[in-house]
């Protein structure tokens, strides 16, 4: 008894399953430039409006190339190839950096944080009150988290400003 992979469904309007999942840009915007204004959309820092029409954008082909992507990454997904998703995560990633750099929290702002979302405190008011937008936070546990696994001191430091985050 063979068993065969169930056929890869194809999403309404997405790419075809039984092809490679195309990179070609969208309407304009590769999968850089995507996720460049994905990350300002997010950043919330700027009307979105004003960040659509920076990338001259108007919000329905903006819906469109969004769908497009999305549709292309879940498609690949669905091929078992994260090619694809990791090359957006990292053009996430490094739009993300460019629009909080320089403004990464300290350490102790960081712990004070991660100290309140562990309390049980919704992480929306937590980075509100720490005066974080959801992106520089994202950066600081990238940032942080990749420093804590490889310098025992620092994590050490982390851990025990965790124990007294009203310190930070």
């Amino acid at each position: 008894m063979t068993s065969s992979k169930p056929p890869i469904p194809r999403l309404p309007g997405g790419p075809d399953p039984a092809q490679p999942v195309p990179r070609t840009p969208v309407d304009g915007l590769d999968l850089q430039a995507y996720a460049a204004v994905a990350a300002r959309l997010a950043a919330a820092e700027e009307p979105r409006a004003a960040v659509l029409a920076s990338a001259r954008l108007d919000e329905r082909r903006w819906l469109a190339i969004e769908q497009t992507w999305l549709l292309r990454l879940a498609t690949s997904l669905l091929q078992q190839d994260r090619s694809l998703a990791e090359e957006h995560d990292a053009a996430l990633r490094a739009a993300q950096e460019a629009i909080v750099a320089g403004r990464l929290p300290t350490l102790e702002v960081y712990a004070a944080v991660v100290a309140r979302i562990l309390s049980g405190r919704d992480p929306a008011a937590a980075l509100a009150e720490a005066g974080l937008s959801p992106a520089a936070f994202a950066c600081a546990q990238r940032t942080f988290g990749a420093r804590i696994a490889e310098d025992p001191a620092f994590a050490a430091r982390f851990r025990a400003l965790l124990e007294r985050p009203d310190e930070g």
